[in-house]
């Protein structure tokens, strides 16, 4: 049976095919509806059908369940969009035994974008699989959080190239001064990826010191030529 969610692309339509989107917009509240009436019909199925947080969680903590059950409860998990299920994400982030349970928590982290998850995720980047290590760097570029940027600056010297380019993007995302040396450093990377995703970091954040060594970058070829 095939595994579903996202492909192990976390940068859709940078370096390879774009991934399917397994993260559904979080449930809208339930109003509040008249007794007896087809309001609370529709509304009572729409409970039934919504994904149980509390059963999610149970299916990614079970040890006797396969690779594949505890896959699909990361995925319900964010899904579902609610906070909660954050903690068990990062425990199955930081600590499940098989990588693809491991990537799809990260993902799913990046969906609930919710900065508490951001230590599992700088955690992760100890991870001995590329792969999982792309996740949790576009996860924290999702997030937004500012306390992510050292990590993401040492994640830009990975030995993975896509781990690299992925933290290169996820900088530019994050912004701010702080992102900036570490993306001049990235520009001279040897794989184009890098470098050129460092480039459109630095216009992105579009601060004089960020766009200053793109300018010196530019009179450099001009001379050459």
């Amino acid at each position: 049976m095939p595994r579903t969610g996202p492909n192990t692309n976390p940068n859709p339509g940078v370096t390879q095919s774009a991934a399917p989107d397994f993260s559904a917009a979080p449930a809208p509240p339930i109003p509040p509806v008249e007794y007896g009436s087809k309001a609370e019909f529709v509304r009572n199925a729409f409970v039934k059908l919504r994904p149980n947080l509390e059963e999610q969680i149970e299916r990614l903590k079970r040890p006797d369940a396969d690779v594949e059950e505890r896959e699909n409860a990361a995925i319900d998990i964010g899904k579902i969009g609610d906070a909660a299920g954050i903690p068990a994400l990062v425990a199955a982030l930081t600590g499940d035994p098989d990588s693809h349970v491991r990537y799809h928590a990260a993902y799913a982290l990046g969906v609930l974008k919710d900065a508490s998850a951001v230590p599992g995720l700088i955690e992760s980047l100890r991870d001995p699989e590329c792969v999982v290590r792309r996740f949790a760097v576009s996860a924290m570029g999702k997030i937004g959080d500012r306390s992510a940027i050292p990590a993401l600056g040492d994640a830009t010297h990975d030995t993975d190239r896509h781990v690299r380019e992925t933290a290169a993007i996820a900088l530019g995302m994050i912004g701010g001064a702080a992102a900036v040396p570490a993306l001049i450093d990235a520009m001279a990377d040897e794989d184009a990826g890098v470098s050129s995703n460092a480039v459109i970091a630095l216009q992105q954040i579009g601060t004089p010191e960020a766009l200053a060594p793109i300018s010196a970058t530019k009179v450099e070829s001009n001379t050459e030529e």
